[in-house]
């Protein structure tokens, strides 16, 4: 598209891409953290590409509340959308047709005490508490690149709409607005554009390269004898392990609802490796028949994963820029567990962004 198309401008202090755990408790621990240092809040935007704040957020996660209780010591009073607590973790082994419990739940699997959540509904409250605290969330819009000037991230442009086909302006076409900020937060989750485009421009990448799981997620309304409230279960398929590195999980959600997932590392040397396959395959499993039953599909979808750890990370700033959440990789792969350090990373941003903001200096903004 060419460079002299006339495009809206709008002015922030700080713009944060996407409307996920990481960036929302970022927005939200920046106000927070302004009006407990005196400190005037700066005009906050974030922007959403999806028609709606937790769209892109398939169902359930198990979370450590570790984070949101520092955000909110309340969060309970606050409404945090718990469905069930986990009192009850499981880890079993599918050994051919048999189910062995194991002997003993290993200390990456211990979830007793995490709060079983919709993660889609756990943005939407957050979104209602940063709107409590005057901040903008645009949804449906979404970030197509970079700006930079002089070596330094002033902001996103907004994709265009109204291209054909062939990228040609129909009658119909508006351009993106570019939106300036003096920093800009990326937490777009794994392999964003705009982050990829941020790693690359300002070499941020990693001693090694991140490496990814494929999650396959399936929403199912069971019978209520199949029903355990507080359940988690973790479940290893030793017979598989030779053919790729996965497993499957299961929890219980309100309304005899659970949420099934099956993750497969892309790492297999078999082409015709299939993570959604894999996760077909195994409801034919005697435990997995048993519990879908008469059971109701509500909803499916996939997500990837970060699991590549600490020398995956890429550098978390640039002059003007930060990386948070999925998008930086902040997992813990071993324990099928990132919300809670997405939300930490996010608010470590904003503590930095406070910095910044107290010494009017936003190329030194650090995590």
């Amino acid at each position: 598209m060419s460079a002299d198309i006339e495009r809206e401008e709008m002015e922030v202090d700080v713009l944060y891409v996407g409307a996920g755990p990481a960036t929302l408790a970022s927005a939200y621990h920046l106000v927070q953290t302004c009006e407990a240092q005196g400190v005037e809040a700066p005009a906050i935007l974030v922007i959403e590409k999806g028609a709606e704040v937790g769209d892109h957020m398939l169902s359930g996660s198990v979370v450590n509340t570790r984070a949101v209780r520092e955000l909110m010591p309340d969060f309970q009073e606050q409404g945090f959308p718990t469905e069930y607590v986990c009192d009850n973790d499981i880890t079993y082994l599918f050994l051919g047709d048999k189910t062995v419990r194991s002997p003993m739940n290993p200390p990456f699997f211990k979830k007793k005490g995490y709060h079983v959540a919709s993660l889609n509904k756990i943005a939407k409250w957050l979104a209602e508490k940063c709107e409590s605290k005057g901040i903008d969330i645009y949804s449906g819009f979404a970030g197509d690149e970079m700006l930079v000037e002089d070596g330094k991230v002033v902001g996103v442009r907004l994709g265009d709409m109204g291209d054909d086909a062939d990228g040609k302006p129909k009658g119909t076409y508006q351009a993106g607005m570019d939106i300036k900020a003096k920093v800009t937060v990326l937490g777009e989750g794994v392999r964003g554009s705009l982050t990829k485009q941020l790693i690359e421009q300002f070499d941020l990448g990693g001693k090694n390269p991140q490496v990814f799981e494929t999650g396959i997620k399936e929403i199912w309304r069971v019978k209520p004898e199949n029903h355990g409230p507080g359940r988690v279960i973790h479940g290893m398929l030793p017979f598989n392990l030779p053919k790729y590195f996965g497993g499957m999980w299961l929890y219980d959600m309100q309304d005899n609802l659970v949420s099934y997932g099956m993750v497969c590392a892309l790492d297999a040397e078999d082409p015709f490796h299939d993570p959604h396959l894999e996760a077909q395959k195994f409801k034919t499993h005697p435990f997995m028949r048993k519990l879908l039953d008469g059971a109701e599909l509500i909803r499916f979808g996939a997500k990837t994963i970060p699991i590549g750890g600490m020398d995956s990370m890429p550098k978390l700033y640039c002059d003007g820029a930060m990386i948070v959440g999925d998008a930086a990789g902040f997992c813990n792969a071993e324990r099928l567990s990132g919300v809670h350090m997405a939300m930490k990373s996010g608010m470590m941003a904003a503590e930095a962004i406070v910095d910044a903001i107290t010494a009017d200096d936003f190329s030194t903004v650090t995590l």
